[in-house]
């Protein structure tokens, strides 16, 4: 099997710690501000069993955004889409709002990459989807 580049990684990483991160400032800074009693505006726990963590957002427009990150996080895909037979999910960040879904999905796989990016550019092109930005990583 192949294991994912490091820069697959690292983009799961960073969308995870951006997340998170963003969701702590204002409850440390509450703190820091006399404590004014006003509630968190964010959260997140890390499941130490399963690995998976959990982050939680209230912008200052009322927007809510919600992150679940790890292996075992259920796979939901836009209509349309399916994983790549045989793939095996090693991490799936998923981050929504009320105005859409961010799916961050790492797979490990026997194929090659150029196989696996002709399927799912395929599965864009079928949904009516125009992939405008490409990204080449890896050995």
């Amino acid at each position: 099997m192949t294991r994912s580049p490091p820069a697959a990684r690292l983009a799961a990483f960073t969308a995870a710690a951006l997340a998170v991160g963003a969701c702590g400032g204002e409850a440390e800074n509450a703190g820091e501000n006399g404590g004014d009693g006003a509630e968190p505006r964010g959260s997140y726990d890390i499941d130490a069993e399963t690995g998976e963590t959990r982050a939680r957002h209230t912008g200052d427009d009322g927007m809510v955004t919600t992150m679940r990150s790890g292996e075992r996080v259920p796979v939901e895909l836009p209509a349309g889409f399916a994983l790549y037979p045989g793939a095996r999910v090693t991490n799936n960040t998923r981050v929504e709002q009320a105005d859409g879904v961010l799916v961050l999905l790492t797979l490990e796989s026997a194929a090659q990459p150029a196989d696996m990016v002709a399927y799912y550019r395929e599965q864009a092109a079928s949904a009516g989807i125009d992939v405008a930005t490409s990204l080449d990583s890896g050995p």
